[in-house]
């Protein structure tokens, strides 16, 4: 008696620990799905003159996009030194210029001299069931006035002279570059979501 018990126990766990392990697996799947749904971020570089991609947008025409463009940019410039430079329906075109404001990296390291601001052009040009956009004129200028301003980060190095103290050092012009592409990127995933968003600002104005 005593021995089919313990039979009996032993197919109880054996029962609930494949349950166990098929509910994990259900949810791994579960969160795989998710994870290849999503967005990929956009890694941003500096390594040409101009970012730029052709993004397909199913179902939108030209015009659905220029004001989904129009409107994302009222979101994403709100300051009087981020505001369109072009707005041209007839040439299904947007042209607007931003600032990233560089805050210093630390206290201590090269990076400490990197405050300042880039300023960069973000171009808009749309199409029937695409749009591209272009990512160019990105400049560095500094915050203090001991310090030279990096210039153009197309570039390995720093504006300035190598002799004078006022020349930006490697280490902050490189951060000065990866802060600046970390926030472009983001700014770019911004600019695909709201591409796809249903529902057009055009609508909107025929009320």
């Amino acid at each position: 008696m005593k021995g089919n018990t313990k039979l009996e126990m032993l197919i109880l766990l054996v029962v609930f620990f494949i349950a166990v392990c098929c509910g994990a697996a259900e949810n791994a799947e579960s969160v795989k799905s998710i994870s290849t749904s999503t967005q990929q971020p956009t890694l941003f570089s500096f390594s040409s003159s101009t970012f730029t991609e052709v993004v397909p947008v199913e179902g939108a025409n030209a015009e659905e996009l220029y004001f989904r463009a129009r409107e994302w940019f009222s979101r994403a410039f709100k300051s009087s030194n981020n505001v369109l430079q072009m707005d041209s329906k007839e040439r299904m075109t947007l042209i607007g210029k931003g600032t990233i404001e560089i805050p210093p990296g630390s206290s201590f390291g090269p990076s400490k001299d990197a405050a300042g601001f880039v300023h960069f052009t973000i171009a808009i040009y749309l199409k029937d069931g695409r749009y591209k956009f272009e990512v160019a004129d990105a400049k560095h200028e500094t915050s203090f006035a001991r310090i030279v301003s990096a210039g153009s980060l197309y570039k390995s190095e720093a504006d300035g002279s190598s002799v004078w103290f006022g020349k930006l050092s490697g280490g902050a012009f490189e951060y000065i570059k990866t802060y600046s592409a970390n926030k472009l990127g983001l700014l770019i995933d911004n600019l695909k979501l709201d591409m796809v968003k249903s529902g057009s600002p055009a609508k909107k104005e025929n009320w």
